[in-house]
């Protein structure tokens, strides 16, 4: 967690060797702060990640109605579907 955080503070104390060896100890509610921050960091990252899949749905959604616009212009009413990516290279 403190590495994906960048909590180069915490990674510095954890570099000192084994923390049994070091007699560390931990506060419980010091540890739910941090596994809660850390949730919501990752939470961050995931949403900012979904925000580029739906901005690149919706743009292909758009270039598919644009081209099904052109084609009705051009009086085609008749549209293949592919059954693969595979079907779009050939």
């Amino acid at each position: 967690m403190a590495a994906e955080l960048n909590d180069t503070e915490l990674i510095g104390c954890l570099s000192g060797g084994d923390c049994m060896s070091l007699e560390m100890k931990y506060h419980l509610t010091c540890l739910t702060r941090y596994r809660n921050k850390y949730r919501s960091a990752v939470r961050g990252k995931n949403s900012s990640s979904n925000l580029v899949f739906e901005k690149a749905k919706a743009r292909a959604f758009v270039e598919l109605i644009a081209h099904i616009e052109e084609k009705i212009e051009d009086n085609i009413y008749l549209f293949k579907l592919l059954r693969s990516a595979n079907n779009l290279r050939k």
